[in-house]
C-alpha cells in the first residue's frame, strides 16, 4: 500500500471529516484554488476536449456552482444542535456518517467536472477520497492533480494511476465508476463494502415533440443538447420521436437551428474512438440498407430521417453531432417506441402541460423534462 492510501485510510479512520467546520475549511480552500487558475483551467478543457471557449466556461461555472451547493449543505450550529441530541434526551434520528473513502474512477468527458464536483460531494458528506487518473498526455490530468494537492489537507485526498483493490482502501470504502468498470470491480464483494456505484452513461436517452408543442423551441433545445460539447455528452438526445402531424415544421425548424448553432462550432474530437466508428459504420449501413436518410448534411453534423422502426441505430448509444428523427403516430406510440430501450438516462418532452404529464408518466426514464433541457445536464455522466 502507498503511503498516500496509507494517509488516506488513517484520516478516514480517526475521523478527519466529521467536523463541520473542517469540511467547510476545505470547500472553501478549494474555491479559493480554482478562482485563482480560471484561465488555465479553461485552456486546459479547451485543449483537451476541442469544446469552444464558451463551453469550457460553461463546465467551470457549473463546477463553482455545484461546490457552493453542496457548501450550502453544511451548517456548524445545526450539526451542533444535532450532535448533542441524546443528551438533550432526544433521538438522534437525523445523525449521519460518511462511509470514510470514496474511490472513483472519473470519465474522459468533462473531466474536470466529474472530478471536481466528486470531491465536493465526498467531502460535504464526511469522506476522503481516493481518485483514479492514469498517465496521460492530457493537460488536465496534471493540472487537476497540482490545484487538488494544493487546496486541499494531503490526507484527504489520494490519487493512484492504476485501480486500487479492496485490501488497500480498507473495509469502510464505496467505488464511484463514472468510466471503465475492471474485472475486480464486477466480483462480489465482502458484506461491508457497498457494491459500486456505476454511472449508466451507456443508457440511452429520448425525445419526444407533439404537436402541441413550441416546435421552434424545442428545435433550439434538442439541437443544442445533441452538438453541444461536439455531441458527447451522455445526456444528448439519441432520437427525437415527432408526431407526424408536426414532423414537416418541426424538420423545418430542426434545419434552422442546425444551421444557425453550428456556423462557429468547433469540431470537436470524440471521447469513446470505438464507439464514435460504431456509431459512424452504423449509419453507413442504414443509409445503404434505406433505413435512414440524411435530411441535412454538412461538415459539423448531420441531421437524419428514420424510414424503419427496426433500423439497429434505434437501439444503439449514439455520438458525435448526429441527430435522429422519428415520426411516431400518437403519444401512445412515443410511448411504446420509447420504451423499447429498457432503462432510458433521460427523456425529454415538448408538449402541452397535460400531455406532458402523460408522457413523463408512462416513459420509463431515470429524469424525465418537460419543455426543456437543462444547460447543466449536459456538463454531468
Amino acid at each position: 500500500m502507498s503511503r498516500a492510501l496509507q494517509a488516506v485510510r488513517e484520516a478516514a479512520v480517526d475521523g478527519r471529516l466529521q467536523n463541520v467546520i473542517t469540511r467547510q475549511t476545505q470547500l472553501e480552500s478549494l474555491q479559493k484554488i480554482l478562482l485563482e487558475n480560471v484561465a488555465s483551467i479553461e485552456a486546459a478543457i479547451e485543449k483537451d476536449s476541442g469544446h469552444s471557449e464558451a463551453e469550457a466556461a460553461v463546465e467551470l461555472v457549473l463546477i463553482l456552482r455545484g461546490l457552493l451547493d453542496y457548501y450550502a449543505t453544511l451548517d456548524e450550529k445545526l450539526a451542533l444542535h444535532r450532535e448533542y441530541a441524546i443528551a438533550r434526551g432526544e433521538d438522534g434520528l437525523e445523525r449521519q456518517d460518511g462511509i470514510g473513502i470514496v474511490y472513483l474512477v472519473p470519465t474522459n468527458y468533462t473531466l474536470f467536472y466529474s472530478v471536481v464536483i466528486t470531491i465536493c460531494a465526498a467531502i460535504a458528506s464526511g469522506n476522503c477520497i481516493v481518485i483514479e487518473l492514469g498517465n496521460t498526455l492530457k493537460e488536465s490530468f496534471p493540472l487537476l492533480r497540482r490545484l487538488l494537492k494544493t487546496a486541499l489537507d494531503p490526507s484527504i485526498v489520494a490519487f493512484v494511476s492504476s485501480r486500487a483493490s479492496d485490501e488497500d482502501l480498507g473495509p469502510n470504502h464505496i467505488r464511484i465508476l463514472q468510466s471503465t468498470i475492471s474485472t475486480e470491480d464486477k466480483q462480489p464483494r465482502s458484506l461491508s463494502i457497498p457494491d459500486p456505484l456505476i454511472s449508466p452513461s451507456q443508457a440511452r436517452v429520448v425525445a419526444v415533440v407533439d404537436r402541441t408543442a413550441d416546435l421552434q423551441k424545442a428545435a433550439r433545445a434538442l439541437i443544442t443538447a445533441r452538438f453541444s460539447f461536439g455531441g458527447n455528452s451522455p445526456y444528448a438526445p439519441d432520437v427525437v420521436l415527432v408526431n407526424e402531424f408536426a414532423e414537416k415544421a418541426f424538420v423545418v425548424a430542426l434545419v434552422e437551428e442546425m444551421v444557425k448553432f453550428t456556423t462557429d462550432l468547433n469540431v470537436v474530437k470524440p471521447v469513446d474512438m470505438g464507439r464514435a466508428r460504431q456509431v459512424e459504420e452504423m449509419l453507413e449501413a442504414s443509409k445503404k440498407e434505406g433505413e435512414v436518410d440524411a435530411t441535412m448534411s454538412t461538415s459539423k453534423g448531420t441531421l437524419f430521417r428514420v424510414k424503419s422502426r427496426d433500423a439497429a441505430l434505434l437501439r444503439h448509444k449514439m455520438s458525435g453531432t448526429n441527430l435522429l428523427v422519428l415520426s411516431v403516430r400518437s403519444l401512445d406510440d412515443a410511448i411504446d417506441v420509447a420504451n423499447r430501450s429498457q432503462g432510458l438516462l433521460a427523456s425529454y418532452i415538448f408538449a402541452a402541460p397535460t400531455s406532458g404529464k402523460y408522457l413523463s408518466q408512462f416513459i420509463q426514464s431515470q429524469v424525465s423534462f418537460v419543455n426543456q433541457v437543462p444547460l447543466d445536464l449536459l456538463g454531468q455522466c
